[in-house]
Formats: structure tokens, C-alpha cells, sequence
């Protein structure tokens, strides 16, 4: 097999990124403007706000996180650092959901973007210290 057959057509679009500071990023909600846009990131539990780094300042142009979001309140409220946006970009943010995930309360803690984080005070049982844990038995259980 040569490797000419696994060759992408020219005109094919460039892939899509996982690299959030990418341009062509996959999980892009919104560009404000040329130096600002609002990602999700890329495990899924936070909306990224992030201005474009000049050449001038790095050895190349890229996109660096200026704050990290759950609530929509605070991603607008710190949207103001970006200048002038369109009427359509405040639109699109306005209709994000209150919380990141969806509805109108908070979502759980996610670790690793797959199970819930539980805490050592949450594992804790609440028996009394003065009462036995098992009534038929007299003696605790654990």
C-alpha cells in the first residue's frame, strides 16, 4: 500500500482541533470579535473565554485562556474586557443556558469529565456515637 491513497483531498477543510488553543478548535460557542471568542472546554465543564495572542508578544499567534465559567452571568459579565461585539454575539450569549451543562441550577462537580467528585464528609455515615448501628443485633455493623 502506498501512502498516497490516505492523502486528503486539497480542497478539503482542515481537521478539527482538541488543542483549545487552536484556531480551528472543535467545541467553539461563539467568536466576539477578531482577539476574543468563548469555547467550551475540552473535558466539558466550563466555558473558556480566551483573546488571541499576537505574534509580536509569543514566537506564534495562538488563543490563551483570559477567565474560565459555569454561569452564563459571569461569562457576559466579564465579556466587557473584550471591546465592541456584535448584536448577534450578545444574542448567542444571552441564550446560553444559566449554567454551564443546561438548565437553571448548578450541575455536579465532574472530575476528569466523567464521574461526579465525592467528598471524604460525604462518605462519612451519620450514626450516632451513644446508639449501636444495628438495632436487632446490639453491635455496630461496620
Amino acid at each position: 500500500m502506498d501512502g498516497a491513497q490516505f492523502a486528503l483531498p486539497l480542497d478539503e477543510p482542515a481537521r478539527a482541533s482538541r488543542n483549545e488553543s487552536d484556531d480551528n478548535y472543535y467545541r467553539i460557542v461563539i467568536r466576539l470579535n477578531d482577539r476574543w471568542r468563548v469555547i467550551e472546554c475540552r473535558d466539558g465543564v466550563q466555558w473558556i473565554l480566551q483573546y488571541r495572542a499576537s505574534a509580536e508578544t509569543y514566537p506564534t499567534a495562538f488563543w490563551k485562556g483570559r477567565g474560565y465559567f459555569r454561569t452564563r452571568e459571569a461569562l457576559i459579565r466579564s465579556c466587557t474586557c473584550a471591546g465592541a461585539i456584535s448584536a448577534a454575539a450578545a444574542a448567542i450569549l444571552a441564550a446560553l443556558p444559566d449554567w454551564f451543562g443546561g438548565g437553571n441550577g448548578p450541575i455536579p462537580t465532574l472530575r476528569y469529565g466523567r464521574h461526579p467528585r465525592v467528598t471524604a464528609k460525604q462518605l462519612q455515615l451519620q450514626l450516632p456515637l451513644d446508639q449501636p448501628s444495628n438495632p436487632t443485633t446490639g453491635k455496630d455493623s461496620l
